[in-house]
């Protein structure tokens, strides 16, 4: 089998497991450009930092996915294998690239949670929290489906880009969970003071 799919990718023809890992990266590349965009809209008309934040955080991993998926599918239609290092190298250093936006998007979350702590309050009205509560879920839906799309073509034969999709989406879809319970906590707590 290893054989024939190497002939089949030098060929141009798409196995089913290469074309369910392209769609599901695609899918996943959509749907992180809808909620980002729907995310960076709710954050700038609802004053919500955490939005704001879940943002940036998003659209930096949806260049990270992008450039993944253009390096896979290069790799499916065997137009990287003419490189002296190999595709693995490729592919672990679309690793490091997932890795080092993850660190980045946790770092701006940091600095911004410091700067609410450090300001005792926020700019946020209660319509604005309640929008990104909506969005947030909205969010975390989003994050579940790339999930598990993800997860499921990452089967198969080992990939490094897979790999590293499958934790980052892991990683996305926890977040987002953590999101959407800081919007409920805040958003309950300036309905209640």
């Amino acid at each position: 089998m290893p054989a024939r799919a190497a002939i089949d990718s030098l060929s141009g023809v798409l196995l089913p497991e290469q074309r369910r890992r392209e769609s599901a990266l695609l899918l996943a590349a959509i749907l992180d450009g809808f909620i980002g965009a729907l995310l960076l809209a709710v954050g700038l008309f609802g004053d919500s930092l955490t939005c704001l934040a879940e943002s940036m955080r998003g659209n930096m991993m949806w260049t990270i996915d992008l450039v993944s998926l253009a390096v896979l599918r290069r790799l499916h239609r065997g137009r990287l294998s003419g490189f002296d290092f190999g595709t693995r190298k490729i592919e672990q250093l679309c690793g490091i690239a997932i890795a080092c936006g993850l660190i980045a998007a946790a770092t701006w979350l940091a600095y911004d949670a410091l700067g609410l702590i450090a300001a005792g309050h926020s700019m946020a009205t209660p319509v604005g929290l309640s929008l990104a509560a909506v969005a947030g879920a909205i969010n975390v839906f989003i994050n579940f489906v790339a999930w598990e799309k993800v997860r499921l073509a990452a089967r198969g034969r080992p990939s490094a880009i897979m790999e590293a999709q499958r934790k980052a989406r892991r990683a996305r879809l926890l977040s987002s969970v953590v999101v959407q319970a800081t919007s409920h906590v805040a958003g309950a707590s300036v309905t209640s003071a």
